[in-house]
């Protein structure tokens, strides 16, 4: 048994589809993403409802919020598009978003059928005690990397499930777990 400690390399990554890959569409990041909000590769994503007209095809990094622990997933319910791919190329500045097809964004897709890989979060909890138990995803500030928070287990918080340990792995603590995102999260269409 190992007990793992995650890096800044340690993101978010498709695990496994009934599709064969995870499926993958294309947004252009939102206005507001430019200067503060930049959307990394692994990063969450979300649809930007706070600008009218641009919800069903501009995102932003999704928030979080402190709930029952610093920088935890905030319950998205109908706005979570997925994973980003890629890194957006912003200089910090809005040119060239005044067009749909500009600056567009890789997302793997947050469906009801894809499975996602992410590093435990939190100290005690062996991974395979966690298969088909509701948690949350937090975010790693300073490393830049969303976790699955193993010690919080409030209802209004939860925001994924686990689905599995992969075998080699069984027993670790701080290991990668497979997981679902909540289908009530999924924006419409997704």
């Amino acid at each position: 048994m190992a007990d793992w400690t995650a890096s800044s390399n340690c993101g978010i990554r498709p695990y496994r589809s009934p599709h064969g890959s995870p499926q993958i569409r294309y947004y252009q990041a939102s206005t507001v993403a430019a200067s503060t909000g930049l959307i990394r590769a692994g990063d969450v994503v979300q649809f930007d409802t706070a600008n009218s007209g641009a919800a069903d095809w501009r995102i932003v990094r999704a928030q979080s919020t402190g709930g029952g622990g610093a920088n935890l997933l905030s319950a998205l319910a109908d706005k979570l598009v997925g994973i980003a791919i890629e890194t957006d190329t912003s200089d910090g500045s809005t040119t060239g978003l005044g067009t749909q097809t500009n600056r567009q964004i890789g997302v793997w897709i947050a469906d009801k059928e894809t499975e996602f890989l992410a590093y435990l979060r939190g100290s005690g909890a062996a991974a395979s005690s966690l298969v088909n138990k509701q948690r949350s995803l937090i975010v790693d500030s300073t490393l830049r990397i969303w976790q699955i928070d193993s010690t919080n287990s409030t209802a209004a918080l939860q925001t994924v499930v686990i689905t599995e340990v992969p075998a080699a792995i069984v027993g670790d603590t701080g290991a990668q777990v497979a997981f679902k995102f909540m289908s009530s999260l999924a924006a419409p269409g997704i």
